[in-house]
């Protein structure tokens, strides 16, 4: 993009706030205009706050509502969907140790659970039916009605929302405004929602966290605003910042797909969770990324004489398999 918009750009603790208002909306120039701030969000702190965004508020507490029944259920029903080979399912406290960063040494244990659903695909599938990795089924708890449906309705707004913010990152990056919806690995995208509980850690030791130094491996991700804050993200060396709550909003970060494509450009920001509050923290960010068997490539707009690719082409699925191996206890398990 050619001209800033940075510095007309609401901004809360340093993370611009882009209105999707008039864009949505189909007004003429907005999505220019809208372009020219998230290319400089993207290319600064790596974060933005959404308003406007057109996604159910209702939808969105009844999802938080369906976190906290989920992980109000007893151990043993929860380990009874156990997290498989594909990262989906539940994830028990502590079995996730950060360990493919290098912005924090010696990682404890993160301290949350989380449990993983991704796009719900029909049995007849190829990817069911080939008992593909990444493309398997979902699993679903027994005894909790309407959570199965309202997680899927909510994986649905999400999608919406992410399928039309693709023009604006094609835009932003200098290509035409279809170009990623009609890229073959937006053809089927895929996604995963996390629905995580961070216990309260009032008194934590250091290098304690509810989740530890990283960064995200899909195109971009899309985070709800929950009533308890505790999000820090790294824009620089030993800054960290706190992202506020802001009700009603949604933070979209880059994730490390986008950074590849965009040969850097975009910036994958490091970012942690804590949870120094007295009560539990819910999550429930929407992870977007390509199909997981297209491989993605440098785009040429992010390219120059002077400024090869920095990245080899690679499918997501691949990446994403690269990044668990090295972050899931299961996944070491598996492994060895």
């Amino acid at each position: 993009m050619g001209t800033s918009n940075a510095s007309s750009t609401l901004q809360v603790n340093g993370v611009p706030v882009l209105d999707l208002g008039a864009y949505l909306a189909g007004e003429t120039g907005a999505q220019e205009s809208l372009a020219g701030e998230l290319h400089d969000a993207c290319t600064g702190i790596g974060f933005f706050y959404m308003r406007n965004h057109g996604v159910s508020l209702d939808l969105i507490a009844r999802t938080f509502e369906q976190a906290a029944r989920f992980h109000a259920l007893p151990l043993d029903q929860k380990m009874s969907l156990k997290i498989d080979g594909g990262n989906i399912g539940y994830l028990p406290m502590g079995a996730q140790t950060i360990t493919s960063t290098t912005i924090a040494t010696a990682n404890t244990p993160s301290q949350n659970e989380a449990f993983f659903i991704k796009n719900e695909l029909p049995p007849d599938h190829p990817g069911i039916v080939s008992g593909h990795r990444f493309k398997g089924p979902n699993q679903w708890p027994a005894r909790l009605p309407g959570f199965r449906e309202t997680l899927l309705d909510y994986a649905d707004a999400q999608m919406a929302l992410a399928m039309k913010l693709l023009p604006l990152y094609a835009a932003a990056l200098g290509l035409a405004p279809r170009f990623f919806n009609d890229h073959p690995g937006f053809i089927e995208p895929g996604f995963r929602v996390r629905m995580l509980h961070y216990p309260p850690q009032p008194d934590r030791a250091p290098n304690v966290f509810g989740a530890a130094p990283h960064t995200d491996y899909a195109f971009f991700t899309i985070l709800p605003q929950s009533e308890v804050d505790g999000l820090e993200i790294l824009p620089g060396a030993d800054e960290w910042t706190r992202a506020p709550m802001m009700p009603g909003h949604f933070l979209v970060n880059t994730g490390d797909m986008l950074m590849r494509m965009s040969n850097d450009r975009f910036v994958s920001t490091p970012h942690r969770a804590v949870n120094e509050s007295a009560a539990g923290r819910y999550s429930i960010p929407f992870f977007f990324s390509p199909d997981s068997d297209v491989v993605m490539e440098v785009l040429e707009t992010c390219t120059a004489a002077d400024n090869p690719p920095r990245y080899a082409p690679m499918s997501h699925g691949d990446y994403f398999a690269s990044r668990i191996e090295k972050n899931y206890d299961h996944q070491q398990q598996g492994a060895a």
